[in-house]
């Protein structure tokens, strides 16, 4: 993801189960949730789930998911970012 996302910030890795990506200023969560969905890649905004408001940021799952299958998600969520 850091390779494909320099410039969002990956928090929540040792979770094991889901991250937290924050999105560069100015990129539209719901732009990048349709790009990202057009690509088949299921991503989920957080700008609903927030208590205090904060810039844009998605929520990711990646729990069963193959490392190649994890960086071809994240080739494809790069595009979606690049567009939104």
């Amino acid at each position: 993801m850091r390779r494909e996302l320099p410039a969002a910030e990956v928090r929540g890795v040792a979770a094991g189960l889901h991250l937290y990506l924050d999105l560069p200023a100015g990129v539209a969560e719901d732009a990048v949730v349709a790009g990202a969905a057009a690509r088949g890649v299921r991503v989920e905004p957080v700008a609903g789930m927030r208590v205090r408001p904060g810039g844009p940021a998605l929520a990711l799952g990646y729990a069963g998911l193959t490392e190649g299958r994890l960086a071809t998600a994240s080739g494809l969520l790069a595009e979606a970012v690049a567009e939104g």
